[in-house]
């Protein structure tokens, strides 16, 4: 089986984290065309992704902004001038037990992880609903369904993802768009890294006793927004072995 992406045109929000590069990377390998935004670490056109300058659009995007969002979304939409795929990749966490948590943090949690998604979901998804086509992907988490030691607001946030995943994938699904979530297997970010037993926990939930890797879920990602995959919304994949 071979997956053709050739000229598909992708939006990603969350293009320079650890997963939004890696993400990137193989959406312009396979010949996308790649409207992506970024935050704090700004997407260098001349050095790592110099060679798909033709094929790639970046715009600086707070999530946490309605403005910011209705500018550099809009913006890209007009780059690319319609837009297959939509991924909202963008997350933080702020972790605490909850007897300690800040509101601040809550607040911080919640305004990335699912207000940015609703806010730039709402924008893409009507210029979809237009073209009749599209397909939207949230980057959920195993916390969303299952909850997690010390981390209510990002357990909260995923949480409320995956129901606005199945909510959209019903609004959308008569406009022949569809909508659905992958919650990642462990991997190693900067979400996690100054935590070792994270990754320990997620070992020994594991029936293979192995984490991911952010190859191997850019490449799940790949075959989920492929053509190969035309009648699957409202689903939840999770990307991993644990149980």
């Amino acid at each position: 089986m071979i997956i053709s992406l050739k000229n598909k045109n992708i939006l990603l929000v969350g293009g320079s984290s650890d997963l939004g590069k890696d993400l990137l990377k193989k959406l312009l390998k396979e010949g996308c065309r790649v409207g992506a935004t970024y935050f704090k670490n700004k997407i260098d056109l001349n050095n790592e992704f110099e060679k798909y300058k033709e094929n790639l659009f970046i715009e600086q995007v707070n999530v946490k902004d309605n403005k910011s969002i209705k500018e550099g979304i809009s913006k890209l939409i007009k780059k690319l001038n319609r837009v297959d795929v939509f991924i909202y990749n963008s997350g933080v966490c702020s972790d605490s037990l909850f007897g300690l948590m800040r509101i601040q943090d809550w607040e911080h949690v919640m305004d990335v992880n699912i207000n940015g998604a609703f806010l730039s979901s709402k924008i893409v998804t009507n210029h979809m609903v237009r073209n009749k086509l599209g397909k939207v992907l949230f980057i959920a988490s195993t916390k969303g369904l299952v909850g997690s030691y010390g981390q209510a607001n990002y357990s909260a946030s995923k949480a409320a993802l995956i129901g606005l995943m199945k909510s959209l994938a019903k609004d959308l699904g008569k406009f022949n768009i569809s909508v659905n979530a992958v919650c990642p297997g462990f991997i190693m970010t900067n979400l996690n890294k100054n935590d070792p037993r994270k990754k320990q926990a997620a070992i020994e939930s594991s029936v293979l006793s192995k984490v991911s890797t952010a190859e191997e879920l850019s490449n799940f990602i790949l075959y989920l927004i492929s053509d190969y995959v035309s009648t699957v919304s409202g689903q939840v994949f999770k990307v991993d072995s644990r149980m």
